[in-house]
Order: C-alpha cells, then structure tokens, then sequence
C-alpha cells in the first residue's frame, strides 16, 4: 500500500516535472527491487559487510535507507512527505520493495566528487551595527556547476549598506544536505535574513520565485511533493514568528550592467545594484564553502 501511494504522489506532483529519464528509471528499479542495497549485496558476497555506507548505523536494506537513514533526511524533509506516509514506513518491519533509489544502476564519476556539508555554516564577514540585519537588506543564492544536479554546490548571502552605499554588514553560508540547487540557495538566504534581523525588514531580492512563493501562501509553498518543501517551512515558521507584516519582499532585476543601471535603462537604482552584487559575491562565497569537485568535474570534462 505504501509503495502504491508514493508511486501515486510523485508521478502526480510537481516533483516529476524536473525529472528526467534517469530518475525515473530508478525509480522504477526501486520499485520492482532491481536495484541492489547494500544488504543485497553482502548476500551475494560482492561487498565485505552490509551496513550502510552513508551512516554505518544500521544494515543498508530499503527501508534504512529510504525511511531511517540520517544521510537521506534532507530528501525525506525537502519533499515534505505526509508524516503519517513516513511514520509507517519506518516502523514497517517487512520493508518489501518500500524504497526510492536515489542513483542510477551503473557507476557515475560524479559520485566520487566529496559530498556537500552537512551542517550549516554562518559566516560573517562583518557584523552590522546592533549586531543583526536591519532596514533595507539584500539576499542572494548561487550555485557552482549549476546545470549539474550531482556536482552542483550551493550557497547563500546577505548584505547590508549604510548611506554611503559602503557595506555596513554581510554575511554567507552553505546549503547544507544533499539537495543542491541555486534556488535552495536564495530560499535559504531569506530564511537566514530573518534569523538574524531586527523586524521590520526588507529584503531585495532577483528571485522571481521566492516573491511568487511567499504571495502564494505557506499552504502552497509546503504541500506535499513541492519542490523544497522543507526550506519553504523553515521560512514561514520564521515568517509566522516575526509576523507577514514586518516583512517586505521587494524584486529587483538580474544580471544587469553598471552602466545600463547609470544611464538609466537598467530598471534598478545604483544603491539596488550594488546591494544586488554584494550578497552575489556573498553568495559565491557561501557555495565555495564546501569541499571542491572542481578537480574531479575537470577530469571528467576531459575524458
């Protein structure tokens, strides 16, 4: 029955609409358990042990590592599936063929590259005054090898200008887990904005999505199967604590020149642009934080 519903959901949802024939090929060897766990492995004596490589808690079966397993919490929780969906799965003791297998059958370099920080990371290149964010403030994400879903690192940034448009504070950090995205970038440097702010705040960002999304409404944003679901989450519960009034959302155009932003033509105000290009500096920071594949995509580039 579990394995019916989640088919169900994510063949339905918005989760299928970025998936390509790779994932939906595994998950379809998940399903009819064609895609051997490292238990499956160990009883066949191709591997020495069958715990599992990403935690070594506990034997790598299905059900470990889809539903119990540390190392896959952040896709458990950015998918934002039905508790009562997951509660059952793990206290299931006949596992069966509950699983999604996040790989594909065959080896893929990329997978050897080292693997995101887990844990967040809070820079700050400089406090601003009082200690935390406050007025007119600017976020930004920004992913390195963006177009690669397996290599890709992400990061987010903050900053802060006083009346001389000099930078009065600025911060940056990773995204911390094994989803990866730009986007998860920006969602998380408007979520650590409201961490670290005295309300009323405004943030100016260039991403379309994180306006549309908080107008939508946290019912939206955090449904089931939504895309970053769990940052989305974080984000309203921060919203609901400061209050949808004290937070002002403002969108500013993307990837403009300085001189089409002197001459006017640009559509955003110099103290806009540079605000803009500091948290993007920022935010480039925040990616490079964790450890390079950079080594690695460049040998894979090559052949």
């Amino acid at each position: 029955v579990l394995v019916l519903v989640l088919v169900t959901s994510t063949s339905t949802s918005n989760v299928t609409s970025t998936w390509g024939s790779v994932e939906k090929t595994c998950l379809e060897a998940a399903v009819i358990g064609a895609a051997p766990s490292q238990e499956v492995l160990e009883k066949m004596d191709m591997v020495d042990d069958d715990l599992c490589k990403w935690c070594s808690d506990e034997t790598g079966s299905y059900l470990h590592r889809h539903w119990r397993c540390e190392g896959s919490r952040g896709f458990r929780e950015e998918y934002n599936l039905p508790e009562d969906i997951v509660e059952a799965a793990q206290d299931c003791r006949d596992p069966g063929e509950l699983a999604f297998f996040e790989r594909g059958l065959y080896p893929d370099q990329r997978h050897m590259a080292a693997r995101p920080l887990v844990e967040l990371q809070v820079q700050w290149d400089k406090l601003p005054p009082g200690g935390l964010f406050q007025g007119r403030c600017y976020i930004d994400g920004a992913g390195l090898h963006p177009r690669d879903r397996i290599l890709c690192r992400a990061g987010w940034g903050i900053c802060q200008l006083d009346g001389d448009m000099r930078v009065a504070g600025k911060a940056h950090g990773n995204v911390p887990g094994e989803v990866q995205h730009a986007g998860l970038g920006e969602l998380f440097a408007f979520h650590q904005l409201l961490v670290h702010c005295i309300p009323p705040v405004v943030a100016v960002t260039d991403y379309e999505n994180l306006v549309t999304g908080l107008d939508a409404g946290k019912k939206v944003c955090t449904a089931s199967g939504q895309k970053d679901a769990g940052a989305w989450k974080r984000i309203w519960d921060k919203v609901e604590d400061i209050g949808r009034e004290n937070i002002q959302l403002i969108k500013v155009p993307a990837h403009k020149s300085r001189q089409d932003v002197l001459n006017g033509t640009a559509g955003i105000s110099i103290r806009d642009w540079t605000g803009n290009a500091e948290a993007d500096k920022a935010a480039r920071a925040g990616a490079r934080l964790h450890p390079s594949s950079e080594e690695l995509r460049q040998q894979i580039k090559d052949g």
